[in-house]
């Protein structure tokens, strides 16, 4: 439940991710969310975990974060932290999320490039890195959808 200090009226049932990452900002730093899945048994993660600063990153996230070259895109980028990171190091990178609210939380969080907009969806630009950290590759859904991507994912590419 949101209250009346959320930036919406009642809960965001299109985009409760977005819900909870504007509750945290607004102060709200105790909330949940719950990841369901399929193929495994749900998780339950501190909205925290999306804040993480540089040193907070596992060891793994720190590497994949070494290897971005030239202009990046952080797929599926939620509060922004991996694409702070870079921003901080002077990487050029475009952050994208397909929840309103997440990149209303980079904006505010000073990330510089956000696109509000599904992945399959995003044109007009190329990249020489595509990252996809936590869980990023969830978002193809199917290994149909995996497919498809990988697909569309090579027009993304310098």
């Amino acid at each position: 439940m949101h209250s009346e200090e959320s930036p919406f009226q009642k809960p965001n049932h299109s985009d409760p991710l977005g819900a909870a990452l504007l509750d945290y900002l607004a102060g709200k730093t105790n909330g949940h969310i719950i990841v369901h899945s399929n193929i495994s048994d749900d998780e339950v993660m501190s909205v925290a975990h999306f804040f993480r600063n540089t040193k907070g990153l596992p060891e793994l996230e720190q590497t994949a974060l070494r290897h971005c070259h030239g202009r990046v895109l952080d797929v599926g980028a939620g509060a922004g932290s991996h694409a702070l990171a870079l921003q901080s190091q002077g990487v050029d990178v475009t952050a994208v999320d397909a929840s309103t609210g997440a990149a209303e939380v980079m904006r505010r969080r000073g990330v510089r490039s956000v696109c509000h907009s599904d992945i399959m969806r995003f044109t007009g630009a190329s990249f020489d890195t595509l990252l996809m950290l936590m869980n990023g590759i969830g978002l193809v859904g199917t290994l149909d959808g995996l497919a498809a991507f990988l697909e569309y994912a090579k027009t993304l590419l310098n």
